[in-house]
């Protein structure tokens, strides 16, 4: 009987697992509706994805009233095809629909590579075909197009974090093939592929490369949190060249130059003001990052309104079959993210809210203890709509706020972000998305006094941007596109009374491009373009005065709504790879990026005053002119890279005296000069397994700044330089519930200014500065962080719990991570000099959750 029951099971499982999706029978009714409308009700009843060209099927004019019950999806297709030259196949778990009409021996095949489960794209995922030994890399939507000849052939598909997929398609005409990868839960920080020097290169996550640094939220996993919380941007001071703007703080600065020429994008929306409380964590909500991409070598042709580099982050679009609810809470933060289909498989939201939770004073390792109750909160929202095969639209939203309040002052900061996007196949080579994107920071200090003084700030910009992908053909690849931009700095509008104006100022920044990749050989990949910015600034009705090089003043009126200073550059860039076998990678790179606006940090202190004011012709745009060269190798266990670069910048600006300024004269404390800075990065990962994995990274950096009219006419290190930065993390993944995760970072102390003497007037103490500009340093930085997780719940396969305890500066090294000067308490005819300390010893526990 046993042996009877065992055949009956075999047998019925045989059936089971050998029916195909077009077997699935469905009982289905189609009352006057066209052939996509028609289509689309079959994949919602059946269940079955299905890949078309939308432009196909509308070609198509017919209307469908039909009622099938319990009829295989085969026959109904085979009904809404008939009469057509339209035919299907059963590829890769789904049925691509594409019309026969070839002559030719080649033909296109295109689509989107996407996360199985959640139905997201994948950003540049590859997909490869060896038999032919071409490939191609997915665009930032996960759209890839690969012109292939007919017949039968194999595919390898792979993507960061995904587990690769191999299979077969049998190529007859034309046709649309959507690529499902599903999560790789071993390997969580990269998808290693061995590979022959045939085929396409393979990025890490774990290693820097000339024209990008690849992120995904795994990888920053791998790393201790940041003060107890995860944080993207802390994650980025990983590697080399890349640096904190204040030691201890999320902002960071890119090989010698400072903050303000970094361009930090959350879906393509810039953010003025990327940190929260006082710089300890970035805006960049890690629960809804999908991955990232940082440039500092080669800046995409897109972007021009930065010099130094940009970081872009793609936002989750949201599960679109199942809801989902996942978050954390510890004693600084409490998270919650929300994400499920609006309409099953064509519609989906993601949600993420983050908000302080500490009690009390627990930011008195700020320094200063006046300080009160810092507090933040921001909001991440994103929802998209798939209208057709050919066509998807995003909406995205940005809010956030913080708040500190002392003895004396009272502060308020924060942005607000939306974005609409407009993708679509305009064919099956050509990809297009049309972006309009609105951001805005303001902020606004008042001081305690019996008036209550308000002073601040806001900028805004909007936006238009539309870019196209063009796969011209398996070696050609062309990018093209222009923005306009609009942006100025206006009053503040807060609840209590509008802050006195900082600069008034308005600008309008466009830009047209045009790149090329070309694939010369198997070994050697060139991506060149020309980037043209262009900008005017537009007349406010406001005065100021420029400050020379002869400390002379020359006052300016901006009549309103006339046009000042048009700006009219040409900015080329390349970056080429030549591969000299398996192991081994040289990298080329040169630029030229200008920045047409300026940031000014207004006083060198923790607190987020910042003004933007456009170029003119006193404070001409910064231009970067960049070349660096490097080598990768890749073994099987081991990889290595080692860059060196030469930067020039011209233009960049700094106080002709390091002390503080009222607003409305900012610009007559400001002189421009020129910037050199050399250096080399290298950088060693190591991994064995999926237990145990390191990252090794070390800088050089040599900084020479030179203004006419400060230190002497002589060169001096650029502010915040560090000459030597080392850093060294480490992940142990000891069973199904432990991990423990290491980072030990070392450098030298930040050069900074300070007086060299006082003067006393009325018993009040003042600073007197040399001529000498950045000629102290603060003392050797050093920190070891040690991070352990416990994952709660495998034994009975419902890990959706675990517990983080984050020690921070494990060893209580005392580090100043800023100095500044002001009046004894006790004397204030004497100045004594204050440090700033953003990283004591902290013990914080954090409970996550995921559903």
């Amino acid at each position: 009987m046993r042996q009877l029951l065992l055949v009956v099971c075999f047998l019925s499982a045989f059936q089971i697992y050998s029916q195909g999706l077009l077997d699935k029978e469905v009982t289905i009714k189609f009352n006057k509706l066209n052939l996509e409308k028609s289509i689309g009700l079959l994949e919602k009843v059946s269940a079955v994805n299905f890949s078309y060209n939308s432009k196909q099927i509308q070609q198509i004019d017919k209307q469908i009233t039909q009622t099938f019950t319990k009829t295989s999806v085969r026959k109904v297709l085979d009904f809404l095809l008939m009469n057509t030259k339209l035919v299907y196949k059963e590829i890769g778990q789904q049925i691509t629909i594409y019309e026969l009409k070839n002559t030719s021996s080649t033909v296109v095949l295109s689509g989107y590579i996407r996360e199985k489960k959640s139905g997201e794209e994948l950003v540049g995922a590859r997909i490869y075909f060896p038999e032919h030994g071409v490939g191609c890399v997915a665009n930032s939507y996960g759209f890839y197009s690969i012109q292939l000849p007919l017949g039968p052939t194999k595919f390898r598909v792979s993507s960061l974090g995904m587990l690769t997929l191999q299979d077969q398609v049998l190529i007859e005409d034309e046709m649309v093939l959507n690529i499902g990868l599903l999560e790789d839960t071993i390997m969580l920080s990269t998808v290693e592929v061995r590979v022959d020097s045939s085929k396409i290169r393979e990025k890490h996550t774990d290693l820097t490369q000339l024209d990008e640094i690849v992120i995904t939220p795994n990888a920053v996993s791998r790393v201790p949190a940041a003060i107890g919380e995860r944080d993207l941007m802390r994650h980025l001071q990983q590697f080399p060249g890349v640096q904190p703007a204040t030691d201890g703080t999320a902002n960071f600065q890119v090989r010698g130059t400072g903050m303000s020429g970094n361009l930090v994008m959350i879906d393509e929306i810039p953010i003025y003001h990327p940190t929260h409380l006082l710089g300890l964590y970035s805006i960049i909500n890690t629960d809804a990052v999908k991955s990232a991409s940082f440039h500092k070598d080669y800046i995409p042709l897109q972007y021009g309104t930065r010099s130094s580099s940009v970081l872009q982050v793609h936002t989750k679009e949201g599960d679109l079959n199942n809801y989902h609810i996942s978050g954390g809470f510890g004693a600084l933060m409490a998270r919650l993210n929300l994400e499920g289909p609006v309409l099953k498989n064509r519609s989906s939201f993601y949600f993420a809210g983050r908000t302080s939770t500490f009690p009390g004073r627990i930011l008195s390792i700020l320094g200063n203890d006046n300080l009160g109750n810092p507090s933040f909160m921001d909001y991440n929202g994103k929802i998209n709509f798939k209208l057709n095969s050919n066509n998807r639209i995003y909406f995205t939203g940005y809010y956030g706020r913080d708040g500190l309040r002392d003895t004396s002052y009272s502060y308020n900061w924060g942005n607000i972000a939306a974005g609409f996007r407009w993708n679509h196949v305009v064919n099956s080579k050509t990809f297009s998305n049309f972006s309009l994107i609105h951001s805005e920071f303001n902020y606004r200090y008042a001081f305690n006094t019996q008036a209550f003084e308000y002073f601040g700030q806001k900028v805004i910009t909007d936006k238009l941007a539309v870019d196209f992908n063009n796969f011209y053909n398996n070696s050609i690849k062309i990018n093209y596109g222009f923005s306009l931009s609009y942006l100025r700095t206006t009053k503040g509008n807060f609840v209590e009374k509008d802050a006195d104006l900082f600069l008034n100022r308005a600008a309008f920044e466009n830009g047209f491009y045009a790149s090329v990749e070309k694939k010369f050989s198997r070994r050697l990949i060139v991506k060149a373009g020309l980037r043209v910015p262009f900008s005017f600034h537009i007349g406010t009705g406001d005065t100021t005065a420029y400050l020379n090089k002869n400390n002379e003043l020359s006052p300016v009126i901006y009549q309103k709504n006339k046009f000042y200073d048009p700006i009219f550059w040409l900015d080329p860039r390349m970056v080429g790879t030549f591969r000299i076998n398996e192991q081994h990678e040289l990298q080329f790179a040169a630029m030229v990026a200008s920045q047409t606006t300026h940031i000014i940090n207004y006083l060198n202190y923790f607190l987020p005053i910042e003004l933007w004011t456009p170029s003119s012709k006193y404070l001409k745009p910064e231009r970067n002119y960049q070349v660096s060269g490097g080598w990768t190798g890749n073994w099987k266990t081991v990889k290595t890279s080692a860059v060196v670069y030469h930067k020039y910048v011209m233009n960049v600006i700094d106080y002709y005296s390091p002390i503080f300024t009222s607003s409305n004269a900012i610009e007559s404390n400001l002189l421009s000069g020129n910037l050199r800075v050399f250096g080399l990065e290298l950088m060693l990962t190591f991994q064995v397994k999926s237990w145990y994995s390191t990252a090794i990274s070390y800088a050089y950096t040599n900084t020479k700044q030179r203004v006419d009219g400060i230190n002497q006419n002589l060169p001096y290190v650029a502010q915040g330089d560090r000459p030597h930065y080392f850093s060294f993390s480490q992940y142990f993944n000891l069973t199904k519930k432990w991990q423990i995760t290491t980072n030990y970072i070392l450098h030298s102390g930040t050069a900074i200014t300070l007086p060299n003497g006082q003067f006393v007037v009325d018993g009040n103490a003042f600073p007197i500065y040399s001529s000498a500009r950045n000629s102290e340093r603060l003392p050797t930085y050093e920190r070891f962080d040690i991070a352990f997780r416990r994952q709660l719940g495998v034994k009975k396969g419902k890990n959706h719990w675990d517990l983080k305890l984050t020690i921070s500066n494990f060893f209580d090294e005392t580090n100043a991570s800023s100095a500044y000067v002001e009046k004894s308490p006790t004397d204030p005819s004497k100045l004594i000099v204050q440090t700033v300390d953003y990283s004591p010893i902290l013990i914080l526990l954090n409970l996550n959750f995921n559903y």
